[in-house]
């Protein structure tokens, strides 16, 4: 015996000897969404204080962490301000605020890099450490380079998305985007404000603001050589050196890695053709709901139909007005039905079309025990006499005599949904502008929606339409149960496919070509898209791997996976491709300068993700998994791939460089901004 849930349901006992039948009716269904919603913000909570305090750690500043918080949240109004009203969106994605833990993970990682830039400022020659100004000009200079490129990255990846013809994640791409971009403006405008100005009027007078000896900035004077922190000096004298000597094994097991992972990615890959899902599957409401279905099956014999229209084009059936928008409701009474102009059913057409109808009931292959409803075979049926009729308007007054007969209302009780499985589209008093039929098929029950499923019955059907008396448009109607088939979604997951992969190409080689303005080096891009495409076919392994399919959300969150691998590979190329040396001393200098950032930014993005695993909404739970593993997988391929990758085939002196392909001004800035940089770094 049970307690009733809520004061919606109710339980109905019988006693059937030893046992007793449970049934349980409830309607708390919006109660439970919100239930579920509210109690999966929650764990947003933590990701918002670990980010906050980790923030606060790194930077040495309750305050500076604060405003940096700020300045990630900030972007979410403004991108929303900017979607709603300049771009005249009305309507937003539901998963977009997923958005909160992105641009989380994204600016930490900017705040990580400026504010080091910004304490290495202090530590240069005198005509950069001698004033706030030149201090932060050097930091721009330093930092701002490295940190466009990842957010250009990140948002021409999304961007990507934004072009989708898939109004969903097109939404979500778009306003991602937006707060990305905004970030970067926040964290180039707002976030120098603000740290110039703890710098000169908060950091010696409030002692409250800084966190302990161990994270507060070091007191120098303008040019004063700093000793390294230990952390830093740990990677430059410790870490690199056992990298250095292990670097082919590195490579050897970054290899294998990726390789077992192309084979774990090629042996899972599916498409998620079950439906949308908004519990996890180990959610109880989940699997009562899963028992429904899977148990409790509808016991009504039934059989997909397949619906064919003649007289509709074939290009554009119907047609919306424009409004604009990217997210937008789709009313019946909004469309605009295309019908062929030159469809007139003559009598050779009634007869063709009789024909049609005669041989698709006998192809085993489509039709079901040759089950079809044929309004003109029933038509003819009736009046054969005077079937096929002398033109149009003859065939209308039939017809419209045969609705008003007693054969067609027996046809109609004995045969379930006969009116709406045949019939015909008047056209004026007496035209006739499209006639459908409906078949049987002998499409499984059990079929899916997923192309490998679906796409041998949706061939035969196609064949079919090719045969037909006049050009023709053929509709799979779905089951009485949940998922079932249809040609709409069929085409939704073959358009999905179709775009996940482009998506995927474009993205890499937009971020190929920013490598390479940024470095100037072809052999320094050529290992960071190695290390970025390692990275992401091996978190989209994983994400597969636990029991996931390629959906909607899983093709979106994939391609966040390249904008949000590149960060630590870019920050670390970057400094590579603009230091002096050797190998060895370049991917020295590169760690000492934005080592710490990429190990921080790296953690603060799994720990941001972490608590995601604890939520009952698949999306969130999903989401989790790209973002964790995306970043685990991203600093182990930096440091177990890029770092023994730079230290074996890293350029020396202007080997791989492109410089000279460049127009003679950008050669020029470039040469002189080199020339300032050794200058600096003798001095």
């Amino acid at each position: 015996r049970a307690t009733p849930y809520s004061p919606s349901a109710s339980y109905v006992g019988s006693a059937q000897g030893e046992r007793t039948i449970n049934v349980l009716v409830t309607n708390d269904g919006v109660q439970r969404f919100l239930r579920v919603l509210t109690f999966d913000v929650l764990w947003a909570l933590f990701s918002f204080v670990f980010v906050y305090s980790y923030i606060a750690a790194n930077v040495g500043s309750f305050t500076l962490a604060l405003a940096g918080l700020l300045e990630i949240m900030l972007s979410l109004p403004l991108a929303y301000f900017f979607y709603s009203v300049v771009l005249n969106q009305q309507k937003l994605e539901f998963t977009s605020f997923l958005t909160v833990y992105l641009i989380m993970c994204i600016g930490a990682d900017n705040i990580f890099v400026f504010h080091d830039s910004w304490r290495e400022s202090l530590t240069q020659p005198g005509h950069i450490s001698g004033s706030l100004e030149t201090r932060l000009v050097w930091t721009y200079r330093q930092a701002g380079v490295a940190m466009l490129i990842t957010t250009l990255t990140t948002v021409i990846c999304l961007t990507a998305t934004a072009f989708s013809s898939i109004p969903a994640i097109s939404s979500f791409g778009s306003f991602t985007a937006l707060v990305v971009l905004f970030n970067f403006f926040l964290v180039m405008t707002w976030f120098p404000t603000v740290v110039v100005g703890y710098t000169k009027h908060l950091r010696a007078r409030c002692t409250c603001c800084s966190i302990g000896r161990l994270c507060r900035e070091p007191e120098l004077q303008p040019g004063e050589e700093a000793a390294l922190p230990r952390h830093v000096n740990f990677l430059r004298e410790r870490a690199l050196p056992k990298i250095f000597e292990l670097r082919y094994y590195l490579l050897a097991f970054s290899a294998c890695a990726t390789v077992a992972m192309v084979v774990t990615f090629a042996t899972l890959f599916a498409v998620d053709s079950g439906g949308f899902q908004f519990l996890v599957a180990s959610n109880p409401w989940q699997v009562a709901s899963d028992i429904q279905d899977e148990a409790f099956y509808v016991p009504e014999d039934w059989q997909y139909q397949v619906q064919v229209v003649y007289g509709l084009d074939t290009e554009v059936p119907i047609s919306y007005p424009p409004d604009g928008q990217i997210l937008r409701t789709l009313d019946d009474d909004d469309g605009t039905l295309h019908f062929r102009s030159n469809f007139s059913v003559g009598e050779s057409m009634q007869e063709r079309l009789v024909d049609d109808c005669n041989d698709a009931r006998k192809n085993r292959r489509l039709v079901h025990d040759r089950e079809g409803y044929c309004i003109l075979n029933e038509l003819k049926s009736w009046d054969e006499g005077a079937f096929p009729y002398k033109d149009e308007k003859a065939l209308r007054k039939a017809l419209e005599s045969f609705y008003g007969s007693q054969a067609y209302l027996d046809l109609a009780t004995a045969r379930t949904d006969f009116r709406k499985n045949t019939g015909f589209v008047p056209d004026g008093d007496d035209g006739i502008k499209a006639i459908w039929n409906s078949y049987n098929s002998s499409i499984p029950r059990e079929t899916t929606s997923a192309p490998q499923a679906l796409e041998p019955y949706y061939s035969q059907w196609e064949v079919e339409r090719e045969a037909c008396a006049f050009d023709c448009f053929h509709v799979l109607l779905g089951g009485p149960v949940f998922p079932s088939a249809n040609w709409l979604e069929f085409r939704y997951f073959e358009r999905l496919l179709e775009e996940f992969g482009q998506s995927i190409g474009i993205s890499l080689m937009c971020a190929t070509v920013l490598m390479l303005i940024s470095t100037r080096n072809w052999i320094v891009s050529m290992c960071v898209m190695a290390t970025i495409m390692a990275t992401v076919v091996s978190a989209l392994s994983c994400v597969l791997a636990a029991g996931n399919k390629i959906g909607s959300q899983e093709a979106t969150y994939t391609v966040l996976t390249i904008g949000l691998s590149i960060d630590y590979s870019v920050h670390l190329s970057h400094f590579y491709a603009h230091a002096d040396g050797t190998r060895y001393e370049r991917v020295q200098e590169s760690l000492g300068k934005v080592g710490v950032s990429v190990i921080g930014g790296a953690i603060t993005t799994a720990f941001a993700g972490l608590p995601l695993f604890g939520c009952a909404a698949s999306f969130f739970f999903k989401f989790g998994f790209f973002i964790v593993f995306t970043s685990l997988w991203a600093i182990l391929y930096a440091f177990a791939m890029l770092l023994p990758l730079l230290l074996v085939l890293g350029p020396e002196g202007s080997q791989g460089s492109i410089s000279r392909f460049l127009p003679r001004q950008v050669r020029m800035r470039q040469s002189v901004a080199d020339r300032n940089s050794r200058v600096s770094a003798a001095q």
